[in-house]
Order: structure tokens, then sequence, then C-alpha cells
């Protein structure tokens, strides 16, 4: 169910899509983790994507490195603040995805961004799914091909 994606196209946008996207909006390095050290589980944020092709975009990161984007790029805010901060930067990284797997200029249409809670919500087949280091905090990123009625 993965609608023919390429593993490694899709691979590679996903990791310019979470370098840009930390870097240009919360000016943190962000590499590659090819160790196969577990990862700490934590609150997943995803956006879905409707068009080209349907897919949802995840990303996980803990607490701590949330706060930081939202006090990069907002200073002081409330904790609800502080998680739409986080949405805003998934849904930036789902554009860069999308323009770096499909081309500039692609039609595309995105749900809003959301967290997701528990196993229940681990819908379709995996695409891809990487970790990586943000300046020694954790991050999963995940492509999954799912199937939307609409």
């Amino acid at each position: 169910m993965s609608d023919g994606m390429d593993q490694k196209k899709a691979s590679e946008a996903l990791i310019e899509a979470v370098q840009s996207s930390f870097a240009e909006m919360a000016f943190i390095d962000v590499v590659v983790d090819s160790s196969d050290a577990d990862m700490p589980p934590h609150d997943r944020a995803a956006i879905d994507i409707m068009k080209p092709v349907s897919l949802r975009l995840e990303i996980s990161a803990s607490p701590e490195l949330r706060s930081r984007i939202s006090d990069t790029l907002f200073g002081d805010m409330a904790d609800r603040e502080k998680d739409d901060a986080f949405l805003e930067l998934v849904n930036v990284a789902a554009g860069v995805f999308l323009s770096g797997y499909y081309g500039a200029g692609s039609e595309v249409r995105l749900e809003l961004p959301r967290y997701l809670f528990g196993d229940d919500e681990i819908d379709g087949s995996l695409v891809t799914e990487l970790k990586f280091d943000a300046e020694g905090e954790p991050i999963v990123a995940a492509i999954r091909s799912v199937r939307y009625r609409y």
C-alpha cells in the first residue's frame, strides 16, 4: 500500500524536509542518526497529505525540544501555543517533503497537523522511517502510506 513510492527517494526527501525545517525555522542542526539505539517514545505530530497521493508525515520529539522550538520562534508562550509551534514546523516539513519528492509547483492538499496519541493511530504501511539527532535530542520522522475516503 505504498502507492508505488520509491523508498530511497522518499527517505532523501524526508531527510531534506526535517533538516531544512528545523534549521530554517528553529535554527537547530539536525543530522541522521544511524545508530541502532532505541529511541525513547515521544509525542508524535502528524499531517495527512491528501494530494498528490495519500500519505502521513509524522515527527516525534521530546517536550524539551518542542519547547525550545517554540521559544526560538515566539519567545515565552503558554504550553498550548508551544505545541502549536511544533505543529507548524511539521506543516512546513510536509511542504518541503512534497516539493522534494514530487517537484516544486506540484498541486497538493494538506489536512491540519495534529498530535497522535497511542498505538491506535499508527495507520497505513510504513514507506520510510528515520532517526535524527537534533543537537543531542532524538527525533523520529516517518512517512506512511494511508488510504483515505473522500
